[in-house]
């Protein structure tokens, strides 16, 4: 967070894996950072990362864990139009995000 708030710009780099901070905050289940990072820049949930994959792909992949769909609808309701997570959720069988 430190880092992101001393240098914005670092939040939309992406590491070897093709993943933004924000990807690996919510890959690695650190629910809480999600929304501290989206409180800074609610555009990074657009970042794509590897292959264009964006925060909701990554949600529509792996399903809506605590809740984080909602959060991210919330703060960022421009997002779904960068995917179409429909598509995604039900190709992975993923209720919860329906």
């Amino acid at each position: 967070m430190e880092m992101m708030n001393l240098k914005p710009a670092f939040a939309r780099k992406l590491n070897q894996q093709g993943l933004s901070p924000l990807h690996m905050a919510v890959k690695q289940g650190h629910k809480g950072m999600a929304p501290r990072f989206l409180g800074i820049d609610k555009d990074l949930v657009r970042v794509k990362g590897k292959n264009g994959k964006t925060l909701l792909h990554f949600i529509s992949e792996a399903g809506n864990h605590d809740g984080m769909l909602d959060r991210i609808l919330e703060i960022c309701p421009q997002c779904i139009q960068d995917v179409n997570a429909l598509h995604i959720a039900v190709e992975n069988n993923r209720l919860d995000v329906l």
